[in-house]
């Protein structure tokens, strides 16, 4: 079984986020963040999680 998603930047406190980190709140908008999960059921049981996480091109 494969499954992939995207996660997104919690907005609640994006905007003071962004003024610490002195980026916009674009910028961190513009994060992406995708997650694909395997189960993976021999030899034993396992949950396999693949990141990638791709950053706007001016960081």
């Amino acid at each position: 079984m494969n499954q992939s998603f995207n996660l997104s930047i919690a907005t609640e406190t994006i905007a003071k986020d962004a003024q610490q980190l002195g980026v916009s709140i674009e910028d961190l908008e513009n994060i992406s963040i995708e997650v694909s999960t395997e189960i993976i059921q021999q030899p034993a049981l396992q949950l396999m999680l693949t990141y990638q996480v791709t950053l706007p091109t001016k960081f």
